[in-house]
């Protein structure tokens, strides 16, 4: 027999898989195409709502919430629109969308021209009100706006007749509230239509709790739970979707599930000694801009940990156009400072079993200077960062805290420029990648700096058979190149790679090639053309030009580009929208002082 929250999750899958073809396929076509007037006259005409309206149908303790509107405000009717025209151009997406109706109506008897856009409203609205781990079993609901009472119930019972073949489902016509009822429990199963929602719920007691929101007969609404209002007032007010999670409800659901492992941070999955450090709640929200998409996540910050992390500039006046992707971040050199927050954790409550403890110090047998295990039942994390220095220093004779975080700014940028994919996956000895690892440092810093390079190059000259060259490459210092001599006939012959290093305008740069480092100094100059000149980067960056401790982009246009239809397994057609329709991925992330925030965007059809 299948896992009952397996079937409950694949209804809600099937359900949403409507919303969404709906919304994306045919919606914007039935709101745009079909209608084409102005966006506010539109909204009253379709009784668009404010932002995250049915929060008020679920109750004060939903652990998630997801809102979409398909007429937003702010100016995004117009952005959806051209961007949906522009699609529209291409024989390949009409295509996908006309497959898409032709594949759901194979699948359901459902035509979603005639039997979906006629009712299907603006606001469509999901949550998930509980999870019990015992039956993986969750409670959820979904909310549909409805414009058309009559087409939606000859949708519903169409819809019904679907889930009966598919699931076996049995239902019991019922009353709640003066509306019409459809449940069967056992299948989890539950629907109703008001005159203006459409309601899905996995049960029936989950669905009364709606209707009874509804009709204004409950004392309770997420709407008026301060944690979802306070993440409302920290989103942006341009938006056309948005999403909220319950963190420390979450938290302790995978804290139970994953045996004390939890979330530590908003995408990031961790030890539950950090569940101090986790926001109340975690909200997303999506705007349409002109030919592009931003998406932003924020949560209150907590802590910043005692770290002292200054503001990126920004990184692509210092690599060339070419680049294909960066990711740049600020971070704090003071090690003492990260001492100090790592103080606050112990060793044993980071470790999933605390019995890997006692085989992290066999390991460690005999390298300790005197011979002890290196870690107590209440060693914390700061025992561990000053025994990796101190094993380092024994090993290499470099104290890495005074001698190389002690020079260091605290600004890195990683980048990639961009290279030939099938050159490289034919022969990647002889085509190599240009890549960068830029470290800024103080200007004081720079010839202690220097003088502790000179000794890392000793070391792989010494122990690993590299041989170090001083070369031009344009910068004030000679850059100390790499022959890989010895080791690359032990890789079965000659190799492109000449990684190295130079030190110029108070930033350490190590590179794959000498061109690499050439083009990075080049930069520094202020001789060749920048990232910061591209179009579709400023495009981009426009979005992102708030304080920003964290910053990335991927030429996402130039990936797909190398790409045909046979690498992509689709039509000819289908590569040459994707092609043209995708520009770039740009990211900035801040910890504030009231909260923390992450914004994304994806630019389409670059020009």
């Amino acid at each position: 027999m299948e896992n009952t929250g397996m079937t409950v999750l694949k209804i809600l899958g099937a359900i949403i898989a409507v919303v969404i073809v709906a919304a994306i396929a045919v919606g914007l076509g039935m709101y745009f195409r079909l209608i084409p007037i102005p966006g506010p006259i539109l909204a009253l005409l379709v009784d668009a709502k404010e932002p995250e309206y049915s929060a008020r149908y679920y109750p004060s303790d939903t652990i998630a919430y997801g809102w979409i509107t398909l007429v937003p405000g702010e100016g995004q009717v117009g952005e959806m629109e051209a961007i949906w025209e522009r699609f529209n151009e291409y024989p390949g997406f009409r295509d996908l969308v006309d497959e898409l109706k032709i594949d759901f109506l194979t699948e359901t008897g459902i035509d979603l021209d005639e039997e979906i856009h006629p009712w299907i409203g603006p606001e469509i609205s999901a949550g998930l009100i509980d999870f019990d781990l015992d039956q993986e079993l969750p409670s959820a609901a979904i909310t549909i706006q409805v414009r058309d009472e009559d087409a939606a119930r000859n949708f519903l019972e169409k819809w019904r007749e679907y889930m009966e073949e598919e699931t076996g489902a049995r239902f019991d016509t019922g009353s709640h509230r003066g509306n019409t009822t459809w449940v069967d429990d056992s299948e989890h199963q539950a629907y109703a239509l008001t005159n203006d929602w459409l309601v899905y719920a996995t049960n029936e007691s989950v669905l009364h709790s709606v209707l009874d929101r509804m009709n204004g007969d409950a004392d309770d609404s997420l709407a008026d739970e301060v944690k979802f209002q306070a993440a409302r007032a920290a989103l942006p007010e341009r938006r056309f979707h948005s999403g909220y999670v319950d963190y420390q409800q979450a938290l302790d659901l995978l804290g139970d599930a994953a045996g004390g492992f939890g979330p530590v941070v908003p995408g990031a999955i961790g030890p539950a000694t950090f569940a101090e450090s986790a926001p109340e709640w975690v909200a997303m929200s999506g705007s349409w801009v002109e030919r592009g998409v931003v998406v932003e996540m924020v949560s209150p910050t907590v802590t910043d940990f005692g770290l002292e992390v200054s503001e990126l500039r920004d990184p692509a006046l210092l690599l060339p156009d070419d680049t294909l992707g960066f990711m740049a971040a600020g971070f704090d050199p003071n090690v003492d400072n990260w001492r100090k927050a790592l103080a606050e954790y112990y060793l044993r409550d980071v470790l999933p079993d605390p019995y890997l403890l006692d085989e992290i110090n066999s390991n460690l047998a005999g390298m300790t200077p005197d011979g002890a295990p290196p870690f107590d039942n209440d060693a914390t994390l700061a025992d561990a960062l000053d025994l990796g220095f101190d094993l380092a220093e024994q090993f290499t004779g470099i104290d890495l805290e005074t001698d190389f975080f002690g020079h260091l700014a605290g600004e890195m940028i990683v980048a990639v420029n961009e290279f030939d994919f099938e050159a490289v996956s034919d022969d990647p000895e002889a085509n190599p990648v240009d890549a960068t690892l830029m470290l800024s440092y103080l200007e004081e810093g720079e010839d202690g700096l220097a003088d502790t390079m000179d000794e890392v190059a000793g070391l792989l000259e010494m122990h690993v058979g590299l041989t170090a060259n001083r070369t031009d490459v344009g910068a004030e210092r000679e850059a100390i190149i790499f022959d890989p001599g010895v080791l690359g006939m032990m890789m079965g012959g000659e190799i492109a790679y000449q990684p190295g290093y130079v030190l110029h305008n108070q930033y350490l740069t190590i590179g794959t090639t000498v061109k690499a480092l050439s083009s990075i100094i080049a930069r520094q100059e202020v001789a060749g053309a920048n990232l910061a000149s591209d179009a579709e980067y400023q495009r981009a960056a426009s979005h992102l030009m708030a304080d920003r401790q964290f910053l990335g982009y991927v030429n996402v246009n130039s990936i797909v580009n190398q790409l045909d239809a046979d690498d992509l397994g689709i039509e000819a057609e289908r590569v040459r929208v994707m092609q043209e329709g995708i520009g770039v991925v740009a990211f900035r992330s801040t910890l504030g002082t009231e909260h923390s925030r992450t914004v994304a965007v994806l630019t389409l059809l670059p020009e």
